[in-house]
This record gives structure tokens, C-alpha cells and sequence, in this order.
């Protein structure tokens, strides 16, 4: 759930979001100095609630990306947006250069992701959920209501209703059979998925599809289910297991 979900429901923001409001100043700033350099992207990364440490990753994709970016042997860098919303991991993403692979199942927000990024080839759409294998299933709507960040195709505990139908993809099949192929390696996955982030963990990691990106980082959604300490412990394990130091799991 973002800040502006927890703010309609009245809901106390935390001391992460109060330092994001106090920090806002000071990247407003360096992004008017410095619009062609580090300090737009820095408060496009602010803009995305992207946790600090990740920033060193997209700087260096932005400078090796304006540094060889007319270099046609250079390849792009393939990021993958799983939990679209309304584009602003996209936008970091599409400022550093690279190409984007979006996948959102909600139909309003991917309509608005149509129009906002309808002039733009290094966008590729998808309006379908993710997980670990392929079908049709209800996408729930939350309390905050048909734009919340909060909305999902997983069976929770929280309070949620059906709303509509939607696809579901095998991610990992996606990736094997439309990504790799054409790029050979992925620079970025976003797992913003609402719980299904598990299922898609374990298969990435079954199949050492890990090994083909070079970061990948999840929020996860274990409040959304009755044995979520047990599902975080699990993949933790998993994680440990596979030596997969590229996984994060503290994305917001």
C-alpha cells in the first residue's frame, strides 16, 4: 500500500514516508541544476519510493547509457516492470535508456499505460498478471479502490472483492521464450505483484533463471496471507540455497 492509499484511509504514515516528504526539497533542487544529469533521475527514483541503495544501480545505467547510447553495437538494457501501476519505475527505467517489458493486469491502468506510452517503441505492454503458470483467474480490488496499488489476483486475508477477469502468464516461460532469446540477459526485474511474487520466486530460482538478470528485487506480501512468515522464511531459504545475491526482497 503507497502513502497516498494509507493517507485516503486515514491511515498513520510512517517515518520512511516523512523522510521522503522532508527529503523532497533538496532533490527538487539538484533535478532543476542538473535536468540532463544524475539530479533529474534522482528524484524520478524518490518519485518511485526506490530505496537508496538501488540508486547506484540505475546511476550507472544511466551514465553507461548516455555514455555509449549512439554506440549500435551497445545493447540496451532490458528491464522488466511486473506491477506497472501508472509507470514510474517505467519512467527510471526509460531514462536510463533502456527497454522495458510492463506487464499490469489492471484494464484502467493499463489504458492510461497505452496512452502515456503510446509514442514510445521501447515500451512493451502486457495487460496480464504474473505468476507461475498460465490461466485466467478474478482480479481482487482492495479498500482503497480500483487504482490502489494494492490490488491483486492472490486470495488474501485482507478485505477484497472480484471485480473482473484477467490473464495470468508463467513468467518464467515468458522469459525464457521472448526475452532471452532477443537479449540474451535482463539488467532489472521489479516484482511488485502482490503476493504472487512467491510462486514467481520459486520458479525463477528453480530454473536458475536468476542467473540471467542481474538484479531482481520483490516487495513482499506477506501480510496478504495466514502462513506469510512461512512463505518469507521459505524463500529466504530459497534464496540462501541458490546463493542468489542479486535477489533483493526490500522493495517498497
Amino acid at each position: 500500500m503507497g502513502f497516498w492509499d494509507k493517507l485516503k484511509l486515514n491511515r498513520p504514515v510512517n517515518k520512511k514516508d516523512m523522510l521522503r516528504i522532508t527529503d523532497f526539497n533538496t532533490l527538487l533542487i539538484g533535478a532543476i541544476a542538473d535536468p540532463n544529469g544524475l539530479g533529474k533521475l534522482d528524484i524520478m527514483m524518490h518519485n518511485a519510493y526506490m530505496p537508496r541503495h538501488y540508486w547506484k544501480i540505475f546511476h550507472q545505467m544511466y551514465v553507461y547509457g548516455n555514455a555509449y547510447g549512439n554506440n549500435e553495437k551497445i545493447q540496451r538494457e532490458i528491464c522488466i516492470d511486473c506491477g506497472g501501476h501508472i509507470g514510474v519505475f517505467t519512467d527510471v527505467a526509460l531514462h536510463c535508456g533502456a527497454i522495458v517489458y510492463v506487464f499490469e493486469p489492471n484494464k484502467y491502468l493499463f489504458a492510461f499505460l497505452q496512452n502515456k506510452y503510446k509514442d514510445n517503441p521501447n515500451v512493451i505492454l502486457h495487460n496480464q498478471a504474473v505468476s507461475n503458470r498460465n490461466y485466467q483467474t478474478q482480479f481482487l480490488i482492495d479498500e482503497c479502490g480500483e487504482l490502489s496499488q494494492g490490488n491483486r489476483i492472490v486470495e488474501s486475508a485482507d478485505n477484497t472483492q472480484k471485480s473482473y477477469e484477467v490473464e495470468v502468464i508463467d513468467l518464467s516461460q515468458y522469459i525464457k521464450e521472448h526475452i532471452l532469446p532477443k537479449h540474451n540477459k535482463i539488467g532489472f526485474l521489479k516484482l511488485d505483484v502482490e503476493g504472487s511474487e512467491f510462486d514467481i520466486m520459486e520458479s525463477l530460482l528453480e530454473q536458475d533463471l536468476h542467473k540471467h538478470i542481474d538484479y531482481i528485487a520483490c516487495e513482499t506480501h506477506e501480510r496478504f496471507f495466514s502462513d506469510g512468515t512461512k512463505k518469507l522464511a521459505k524463500l529466504k531459504q530459497n534464496i540462501q540455497d541458490k546463493s542468489a545475491k542479486n535477489v533483493f526482497l526490500d522493495w517498497i
